[in-house]
């Protein structure tokens, strides 16, 4: 379930994508990647199963991701 959110005028930031590799969040925001160590940025994020990080969904205009499964956002 990856649900990355649509361009829209009320939407600051367009998340093209939120992938994981290994220990580390790629997100691909506005056509620009960042990457980040789940342990700098989150325990829930680091424990999760494949299945609760994939169950994501775009928040704030953009300028957030949530993680309903685990109850855990990213700002």
């Amino acid at each position: 379930m990856n649900s990355l959110n649509k361009r829209s005028e009320s939407n600051y930031h367009k998340v093209n994508s939120v992938t994981f590799s290994g220990k580390e969040m790629i997100l691909n925001v506005d056509n620009n990647v960042f990457g980040f160590y789940l342990k700098d940025i989150s325990v829930k994020l680091l424990n999760a199963t494949k299945k609760e990080l994939e169950a994501y969904r775009v928040i704030c205009s953009g300028y957030g991701i949530n993680w309903p499964l685990i109850d855990e956002d990213f700002r």
